[in-house]
């Protein structure tokens, strides 16, 4: 789909949130968290933004994992 597309500037990335706030964690999943916290919509949004902005506009492709760090500490 990328070679078929990114010629027309068409970027696809994926956006892998981990624990959000909206829903919440007990304290032991938030203790493996290597931030201490889960995350919030507004930073996955801004992530969001970043990627549909010109500044992105040479990534695609990708998969963007917004967990704290979780997923890099298991």
């Amino acid at each position: 789909m990328l070679r078929e597309l990114g010629h027309a500037n068409v970027r696809m990335n994926n956006i892998l949130p981990g624990f959000i706030n909206s829903y919440p964690a007990d304290e032991q999943t938030i203790n493996q968290i290597p931030m201490l916290r889960q995350g919030t919509p507004k930073e996955v949004a801004e992530l969001a933004s970043f990627l549909v902005s010109d500044k992105a506009a040479y990534i695609t492709g990708q998969d963007f994992v917004i967990d704290g760090g979780l997923t890099k500490s298991i």
